[in-house]
């Protein structure tokens, strides 16, 4: 029993760490060209599939769905019959929804804490740093900030 919950979790956590499909990702950069607020709207909603003839933009905030025009949504659907190479109507789930799949803004922020995470790691078990702190009795590394931070 709990060696299945091990592997339901496992699965959970891969699902989550999962990027976005390459097709969504593509969708994301086609619709950057014609406009970042257009990006914004790809790059928040939850990932969807664009082989199907609807797409509903679904967000995890209520602010996307809210500034979601016609306009947007009939170069949204240029776009993406552009790139599917069928016609595809774009719609919007007005309510905040939750979810465990990432949106790209949610995955890159991801990928950019787990980079940080890393070289926080690295730089604690830098040689130098393992050796200046071997100097001072019972010293210890408190935090350590990026350059960037």
């Amino acid at each position: 029993d709990s060696d299945n919950k091990k592997t339901i979790d496992q699965e959970k956590i891969v699902e989550v760490s999962k990027s976005p499909s390459s097709e969504w990702l593509e969708f994301s950069q086609k619709a950057q060209k014609e406009s970042p607020k257009l990006a914004s709207f790809v790059r928040n909603a939850i990932p969807q599939n664009l082989a199907g003839s609807n797409i509903t933009l679904i967000f995890k905030s209520e602010n996307y769905a809210s500034l979601l025009d016609d306009k947007s949504k009939i170069l949204l659907e240029k776009i993406a019959r552009d790139l599917s190479g069928h016609v595809i109507q774009i719609g919007c789930k007005v309510q905040k929804t939750f979810s465990s799949i990432q949106t790209i803004a949610e995955y890159e922020k991801m990928l950019i804490e787990n980079e940080k995470e890393l070289k926080r790691k690295n730089a604690a078990d830098y040689y130098q740093v393992k050796e200046i702190l071997s100097v001072f009795k019972n010293s210890k590394i408190s935090e350590i900030k990026l350059a960037n931070e």
